[in-house]
């Protein structure tokens, strides 16, 4: 268990290897285990929470992560800092929920430090930090807790989610069998979107509902759920990742995107007709999506328990079962603010 890696080792691995894990490994992310416990608890998982948000704090706290709290950067990888922030977030609302106030007002300072990282210039994550597998442009656009005072950064913040996504932007050579370090190094040039098989690009296409664009969340988790992912050998477009991959399929055709540590599932434009979710609570959740067809590809009006919806609503609330009616349509409504 999570705690039990914490209690061995003082801190929670990102991952297990064929040796004792070691925190080396934090290149790649930080404090990620704190945003499934969050995801956790919001679901009802029966746990020990007090002690729990005992071995957060302790993982927080620990030496590598000083500088975070200390200077407000962690390490020469913008997305720790904003791992680190994110963090703060979910434990924040555990502690909350625990009756915490004062460790809860102190992670509340914390979470804001994501704003560190970011170029007031340009209103991306800053250029000259290190990023691992992708650039500054692939990390830029993660959903983060506080997504208005995000876009603030961006004025143009649509414009800068279509030059990622190649709007208006001429065909790309795709490379061939034959691919070289240098091949690789000029497609990070192009600072475009790599596709579902890279994490952090999974939930890029999501951006949009918060600009009040579902048009192009729908465009482009169609076109990828259909380029990326097939029935034969090959179906899955990468390294299916413990799961990762092809669970973010199952997500976009439902309908929904889980948006981890913030109790906030996304209501996105569903590809199937219909689903009925048995819950770990007990409890029955029904999706339908009236008008789906071809065309109609777009979520024009999103109903939860005959009640209109915004564009998510929170993981407690479905784990206490429902249903949610999509109203599909061949155009998406005007902008409508999310909740």
């Amino acid at each position: 268990s999570f705690t039990a890696s914490f209690e061995t080792f003082g801190f929670f691995p990102n991952a297990f290897l064929l040796q004792q894990p070691d925190s080396a490994h934090d290149m790649q992310a930080r404090a990620l285990t704190v945003c499934t416990l969050l995801d956790a608890y919001v679901r009802g998982v029966d746990a020990d929470w007090p002690h729990v948000l005992d071995c957060i704090a302790g993982e927080l706290d620990r030496g590598d992560n000083r500088a975070f709290f200390d200077g407000g950067r962690v390490s020469a990888y913008p997305s720790h800092t904003i791992d680190l922030a994110v963090a703060c977030h979910a434990a924040r609302l555990l502690a909350e929920g625990l009756g915490q106030g004062k460790l809860a007002g102190r992670l509340r300072q914390a979470e804001e430090r994501w704003l560190n990282e970011y170029d007031p210039q340009t209103g991306l994550l800053r250029a000259d930090g290190q990023y691992y597998e992708g650039t500054h442009w692939n990390y830029s656009f993660r959903l983060l807790p506080d997504m208005v005072q995000r876009m603030r950064l961006s004025p143009n913040f649509v414009g800068q989610l279509d030059a990622f996504f190649g709007y208006r932007r001429g065909p790309v050579s795709q490379l061939s069998a034959d691919v070289t370090a240098d091949d690789v190094r000029r497609g990070e040039q192009l600072y475009s979107f790599e596709g579902l098989n890279n994490e952090t690009d999974m939930e890029t296409p999501y951006a949009y509902l918060y600009a009040g664009r579902r048009d192009r969340t729908a465009e482009i988790v169609r076109d990828a759920n259909r380029s990326c992912f097939g029935l034969g050998r090959g179906g899955l477009c990468g390294n299916d990742d413990s799961g990762g991959l092809s669970s973010c399929l199952i997500w976009n055709m439902l309908g929904l995107f889980p948006v981890s540590g913030q109790n906030r599932i996304l209501l996105g434009n569903p590809s199937v007709a219909g689903a009925r979710l048995h819950l770990a609570s007990g409890k029955t959740l029904e999706l339908k999506s009236d008008g789906l067809s071809d065309v109609a590809v777009f979520a024009r009006q999103v109903s939860w328990n005959n009640k209109p919806a915004g564009d998510w609503v929170g993981a407690d609330e479905l784990m206490a079962g429902g249903h949610i009616r999509f109203t599909m349509g061949p155009l998406p409504d005007p902008y409508r603010p999310g909740r």
